[in-house]
């Protein structure tokens, strides 16, 4: 197991466990290499559980597989970048390289760092958010309350911050609050004007009263008994009475006292309706702001984070400092393999590399010299078929030329024949 266990984290450094036997003192060196790259990847899966448990809320044991492959990715995004680093480059490419690695490792580890930070102020910035949200919840509902009057409250609705804060309560209250105005007036002018007349009809009967019982004053006789004063005065004041018709006028008063009763009974019924109806929207709203709140997500823990860190330079320097110590860890596989600088290992690797290449080469020539051979082979043989060819047309020139010669000299064969045939006929 131990053997088993080192040969891993050898592995996890990059390492060819074959060139590394030549070197066995070197193997406690790249072990520990491996053991770093290991620790980090460790912590870059803590990092992660620690986030996704803060963003869903979930049960850590259920995020355990995510956070075994994130530290998977992280230790293979290591081990690409030590075993780039193993072996003798020139000094001007390994510091171009260095600082490319380590670039790449600033990176991994700010993306590292931020969430272990969050985990480890967990409570302080839970405290916060929680205190922040009771004063939003608060400041809420005293708004909502503000801009959102009971009936019968006078209230300034129409102020601008409580253009995004009312409530629909209904408005049967306010048409009924209107009628009742209304009706109100119109008992208060009737009123009035019975007041009014029966006072004046009042005073027109003491007049003739008085006229009739012989009293002195401004504008009467005084003289005793019925005579034509008194009759006029009686006259006109139950002229007086007939044409006010007070009687009727009284009656329709009570009438009007009576819907303005009910009306305003009404009124009160609506009132209290919208009373408990505003009183409800005004609590579900804030019971929905506070359900809104029960999950506390990581961009909030964020900003409680950058609140803390300018109300406080202590937790600023204990967030800048935790933050350089988890980059620094997360780049340690990196800056472990630059301190190391150049091992026995580095010089059997550039050695492998080197007659890697040389016999990389050494068996492209032979494959390129086989295959220009074989080509070499393809055009001997077409040369020697094309001759092949060109020595048969030949003696099948040749003969045909000696098969037409041998005809020509028949032919002139029997012409000699002929012609000594014919000559000795005329002889």
């Amino acid at each position: 197991m131990r053997g088993r266990a080192g040969r891993f984290l050898r592995w996890l450094a990059g390492v060819d466990e074959r060139l590394i036997r030549e070197v066995g003192q070197e193997r406690a060196r790249y072990t520990s290499l491996g053991g770093i790259v290991a620790s980090t990847a460790l912590v870059a899966g803590a990092s992660l559980l620690g986030a996704a448990t803060l963003v869903t809320g979930v049960f850590w044991l259920f995020l355990l597989p995510f956070a075994l492959a994130w530290s998977c990715a992280v230790a293979n995004l290591d081990r690409f970048l030590i075993s780039g680093m193993h072996g003798k480059e020139r000094a001007r490419r390994r510091s171009l390289s260095a600082v490319a690695r380590i670039f790449v490792a600033v990176v991994l580890g700010l993306i590292i760092a931020e969430p272990l930070t969050l985990t480890i102020f967990q409570t302080r910035l839970d405290q916060e958010i929680r205190s922040a949200r009771l004063r939003e919840v608060t400041v809420l509902e005293s708004r909502l309350t503000r801009c959102n009057p009971l009936p019968g409250e006078n209230q300034n609705v129409t102020a601008p911050d409580c253009a995004e804060y009312v409530l629909s309560g209904g408005q049967a209250s306010v048409a009924t609050g209107a009628n009742l105005t209304e009706l109100k007036d119109q008992v208060k002018q009737a009123r009035d004007g019975l007041a009014r007349d029966r006072r004046e009809l009042r005073d027109r009967q003491n007049a003739a009263r008085k006229e009739c019982n012989g009293t002195s004053g401004e504008g009467l006789t005084g003289r005793f008994g019925v005579g034509p004063s008194c009759r006029k005065l009686r006259a006109e004041a139950d002229k007086f009475a007939s044409d006010s018709r007070i009687d009727q006028r009284q009656k329709t008063l009570l009438g009007l006292e009576t819907q303005l009763n009910a009306l305003a009974g009404e009124k009160n019924k609506n009132e209290a309706e919208e009373s408990r109806l505003i009183s409800k929207k005004i609590a579900d709203t804030v019971r929905q702001k506070k359900e809104s709140y029960q999950r506390i997500d990581l961009l909030e823990r964020w900003e409680a984070l950058g609140t803390l860190s300018s109300q406080s330079g202590f937790v600023t320097f204990v967030h800048w400092l935790l933050r350089i110590f988890f980059v620094l860890f997360d780049c340690l596989p990196v800056i472990s393999k630059l301190i190391n600088g150049s091992t026995s290992y580095d010089e059997l690797i550039d050695r492998k590399r080197r007659s890697d290449l040389d016999r990389a080469e050494a068996k492209r020539q032979a494959e390129d010299r086989k295959v220009v051979g074989e080509y070499e082979h393809q055009l001997h043989e077409e040369n020697r078929r094309f001759q092949r060819k060109r020595q048969q047309v030949d003696l099948e020139t040749r003969l045909e030329t000696l098969h037409q010669t041998e005809e020509v000299d028949k032919l002139a064969a029997r012409i000699r024949r002929g012609t000594s045939s014919d000559g000795s006929r005329d002889q």
